[in-house]
């Protein structure tokens, strides 16, 4: 799982720890969560296997823009592909959410469980096999912060930081890694927020061109009230 949620770290800069005065009731919204959610979400914020802080990245768009993708990322993958930018395939799931599969032995299930106008917070579930363990299974949290700017140039831009929260399903294999984690968070380094890297190019194409991806979109076969909405917001 970890692999699937991954390249935006080239995106976002590297790891580091998260600073100690960013508390996980601080980045996650745990009072305004179902119960249950609450519970897991908790588990793995406050039992984490690793956790991860990117480091701030500035991207040329809007703040609603960006939103926008991450909302629909099975749309933005097609694009990635469409426009030749990246090969990720993210599909949607019938129960909502969507699901993210790559060539080298890793799946997850995801949905968006909290979003407001700068925040968004996604849950993040499946396998990974990497060269430290054989297949392992375990739940990300990805928390999404962002604020408008303005870039170099003096155009709309904005500020993204990026927060994960990993645990191990297996608690004898959570316990066993501890003596990894460097290892385990090189992996997370590399494979982590596939997501936020798909939505950030198709948000900086808008930026630069939205007619281009409007016609993107059209050749995609894309259902017209998405071709519409997408009008309205962007080529209006």
């Amino acid at each position: 799982m970890i692999k699937t949620l991954a390249v935006a770290v080239l995106i976002c800069g590297a790891f580091t720890n998260i600073a100690y005065g960013q508390s996980a009731e601080e980045l996650i919204p745990f009072k305004k969560l179902k119960p249950e959610l609450r519970k897991e979400l908790w588990t793995v914020a406050k039992r984490y296997t690793v956790r991860r802080k990117v480091k701030e990245q500035v991207i040329d768009c809007r703040e609603s823009t960006f939103h926008y993708l991450l909302r629909r990322l099975p749309m933005a993958s097609r694009l990635v592909r469409h426009l030749k930018l990246g090969k990720y395939v993210i599909k949607g799931l019938e129960k909502g959410g969507f699901s993210i599969t790559d060539s080298e032995g890793a799946f997850a299930n995801c949905e968006i469980v909290f979003q407001e106008s700068n925040r968004i917070v996604i849950v993040a579930r499946g396998y990974i096999e990497t060269g430290i363990f054989p297949k392992v299974y375990g739940t990300g949290v990805i928390i999404i912060r962002t604020s408008q700017t303005k870039n170099s140039k003096g155009k709309d831009a904005i500020k993204a930081d990026c927060r994960v929260y990993f645990r191990l399903r297996d608690k004898y294999l959570h316990q066993a890694t501890k003596a990894f984690r460097k290892s385990l968070g090189r992996v997370i380094e590399k494979r982590l927020l596939l997501f936020v890297d798909c939505a950030r190019k198709i948000a900086v194409q808008i930026a630069i061109s939205p007619k281009k991806v409007f016609e993107a979109m059209k050749q995609l076969k894309e259902e017209a009230a998405v071709l519409a909405d997408f009008k309205r917001r962007f080529l209006n």
